[in-house]
């Protein structure tokens, strides 16, 4: 006698219950932050034979078109100073509006109204400790709702008391604003 036995296990095929329902295409966008100076791409300064007492000032005017509320700061990048001439460079960064965005001499600060102080102090104090966003300088906070405008207004004076030691010395500095937001 010979049995056979099997099994048979019917399952209806994976395509025979199916559904779907699609839904319209999700658009998503980030906002923006951006930022644009007005020097064309130049030295703000390219002062030479400073003596004890000299000074001069220039403007610059830095916009925001971006589309998010942020925060702006400016701080150095590659400092460098030869005979201590840093040391003795009095340095006055001031906010307003206003500077040469209207005139046709850039970096003139004609016109420029004053809204607040960023730093005063050497060049050598904000060239070695103003060298992030986290330590950077300025209360700029654009909102984001239109196109705004920055101007800021650099003063120096090489500090009369200066020493002789540092006759030709030489001083440079980067100027970097970031915006973050």
């Amino acid at each position: 006698m010979v049995m056979v036995g099997g099994v048979l296990v019917w399952e209806p095929p994976a395509w025979a219950f199916t559904a779907s329902q699609e839904s319209a295409n999700y658009s998503l966008a980030s906002d923006s932050v951006s930022l644009h100076d007005d020097d064309s791409g130049t030295a703000m300064f390219n002062a030479t034979n400073l003596k004890p007492g000299s000074s001069g000032a220039r403007c610059i005017v830095v916009s925001a078109p971006g589309s998010l509320s942020s925060s702006v700061r400016l701080y150095a990048r590659d400092y460098r100073t030869t005979n201590g001439l840093g040391e003795s460079l009095n340095l006055v960064i001031d906010e307003g509006t206003g500077g040469h965005i209207e005139n046709s001499d850039p970096g003139s600060c004609e016109g420029f109204m004053l809204d607040g102080r960023s730093f005063r102090g050497t060049l050598a104090e904000f060239g070695a400790n103003k060298t992030s966003f986290a330590t950077g300088v300025s209360a700029w906070a654009p909102t984001g709702s239109s196109m705004v405008s920055k101007t800021y207004r650099f003063s120096f004076t090489l500090d009369p008391a200066t020493p002789n030691e540092v006759q030709a010395g030489r001083a440079t500095v980067g100027l970097t604003w970031e915006q973050q937001g």
